[in-house]
């Protein structure tokens, strides 16, 4: 009975995300369509060269210099991504978690954390590394490799330079 009941608040949470996450995805849809019409428009009535429009321009000109910027972007958001994840997880796992620490700095694209537990353990740490399950055979762990140090409560102290705490709220 408790499993329907976790599973069902879960799968409620799961939902209430989604719809969110179209909710936003849809406005940031519409203002695109309003600055393409707008463009459009704009540049057929009288000529003039929107943001946009320049834009699109230059990547005519210039596709290659349009493609790099758009793969940099691309890598940017993906690393971003990754990091949304990880932290999830981190989230979900909150029982047995005291602190998380991220490395602030980039390091061959490589995501890095420091995770103190709340009582250090094999099983704890099972569930830490559970995310390596579905994500360490992903195409994204060799483009963006993900490495979690555990490390006791006395290190904290001194690991308070280039890393920043992660709430776990």
């Amino acid at each position: 009975m408790a499993t329907t009941t976790t599973f069902s608040s879960k799968q409620q949470s799961i939902d209430e995300k989604l719809h969110a996450f179209f909710y936003y995805l849809q406005e940031d849809l519409d203002k695109f369509k309003s600055e393409v019409e707008k463009s459009y428009e704009l540049y057929r009535k009288i000529g003039k060269k929107t943001e946009l429009t320049q834009l699109i321009e230059e990547n005519i000109k210039n596709p290659s210099k349009g493609f790099l910027a758009n793969a940099d972007e691309v890598n940017q958001v993906a690393f971003a991504i990754v990091n949304a994840q990880v932290i999830m997880h981190f989230k979900s796992n909150n029982e047995v978690i005291s602190k998380v620490f991220q490395i602030v700095r980039k390091i061959d694209g490589a995501l890095r954390y420091f995770v103190v537990l709340k009582k250090d353990n094999l099983s704890n740490r099972r569930k830490i590394y559970t995310f390596f399950d579905k994500y360490g055979v992903s195409d994204l762990a060799n483009k963006f490799p993900v490495y979690i140090e555990f490390i006791s409560k006395d290190l904290v102290s001194k690991i308070n330079v280039g890393v920043k705490e992660i709430s776990l709220k």
